[in-house]
This record gives structure tokens, sequence and C-alpha cells, in this order.
């Protein structure tokens, strides 16, 4: 394993720049990169290329390693699925619930028929409130990130929710820093997943893309993570 002296004060430019080249140490060995994008294309059985992604993250190789233990990464990366679904349930419920009472709000109200005004109470009734739980659901996200990222580390599934730590965790790393890190990450994550609107072709490549994108995201959890400070 690498070693941690001083990664929390890495500044993100660096990280990012050591995760980028990371990432694309992916290219020397084509039949595993096959392999791995092949895999990410199959839904549910994708969960492996999570689980090989929080390989990197626990274990920090020099290089990305070869995919084996079909079975434990599969397994790892259903933790992690089962980890986000459980922080975002109750942002899930808050979304439906809120946007409901907009939609219905909007129904009933003398707006509902098309005049001039309708699209101001669109966007000043529901776009207010996606909004809203757009917030609501980025708070849920900083607590979120850095637990799956504890939990992967520490193998231990309950870490994922140990709020005390995951606190400490992100005060060792510097609030702005750490939430400057995670919108990068965020927008990152979005273009990726917009080359999925591509014609055609777009899911091929957003399925390609999804692999570099998460053997990145790995390696640069890897370096905020201050692992030096856990003991870990």
């Amino acid at each position: 394993m690498l070693t941690q002296e001083g990664m929390s004060s890495t500044e993100i430019t660096d990280n990012l720049s050591q995760s980028f080249n990371y990432a694309i140490k992916l290219t020397k060995n084509v039949g595993n990169l096959i392999i791995l994008i092949i895999l990410n294309l199959i839904p549910i059985v994708n969960f492996i290329i999570i689980g090989y992604a929080a390989r990197i993250l626990r274990e920090g190789p020099e290089e990305p390693p070869v995919l084996d233990r079909f079975g434990d990464a599969f397994i790892e990366g259903l933790k992690v699925i089962v980890a986000a679904i459980i922080y975002f349930i109750i942002p899930a419920l808050i979304a439906g619930i809120v946007i409901g009472l907009a939609v219905i709000g909007f129904l009933t109200s003398p707006h509902a028929v098309p005049t001039m005004f309708t699209p101001w109470y669109i966007l000043t009734h529901v776009w207010a409130r996606i909004v809203f739980v757009a917030v609501i659901a980025f708070l849920f996200s900083i607590i979120a990130t850095m637990g799956i990222i504890h939990m992967i580390v520490t193998e231990s599934f309950s870490k994922a929710f140990s709020l005390s730590e995951i606190l400490k965790l992100i005060e060792k790393i510097g609030w702005g820093r750490y939430l400057l890190w995670l919108v990068v990450m965020f927008v990152i994550g979005l273009i990726i997943s917009s080359l999925g609107n591509i014609p055609w072709i777009g899911w091929v490549i957003s399925g390609a893309a999804g692999v570099f994108y998460m053997v990145f995201f790995a390696r640069s959890a890897y370096l905020i993570y201050p692992y030096q400070e856990t003991g870990s």
C-alpha cells in the first residue's frame, strides 16, 4: 500500500491529476479493460466493477489490478449499493412527498389551465421544490459518500453509518477541501452519465467511460481519505 503521509492536505488539483493518470493505466492491460467494460454494461453484473473499484480504494495498489475474485467483488459492490439505498431512502421519500404535493397543488389551482401565468407558477412552486429536494439529497450525500468510503476501508458495513467517525474523518480532511472534492466528483459523474444520451452508441460510450470514472474515483478517494489518522 502507498504511504498516506500528508495526503489529507493534498491539493485537489494534485489529487485529480494523480487519479487521472492512475485511471489511464487501465489501458496497459487491454484484455482486462475489455472485460471490465463488458461487465459494466450488464445490469446487476456491473456490481462487480463497483467491487473492483472498492478494492482499489481499500488496497491502494500501484496500478489498477487484474480483475479476479469475481464473487467477492460482486458482494462488495452489492454492499455499496445497499448502503447507498439506505442513505437515500429518506431523501427519496421527501422528494416524493414534496414534489407530489407541488404537482397536486398545481393541478388543483386556478393556474392549472393554460394561461400566461402557468410557467411562472411552475417555476416558483414546482421547480423551487425540486431545488429543495436536490439540496437535501446533496446534504445526505456529504455524509453518505464518506460513510461508504469508510465502510470499504474498514471492511465493516456498520461503519457506513457511524456518524461520529464520519464527521471526524471529514474534519481531518477539512470541510472546504472535502466539499470541493465532492462537488468535482459529482460534476464529473454527471458528465459521464450524460454520455449515455448520445444516440445509438451512447450506452457503450457511457459504460466504457464509467469504468475509467470508477477507478478514477476510487483512486481519488484513496488519496483524500486520512488513513494515517485512523491507523488503517
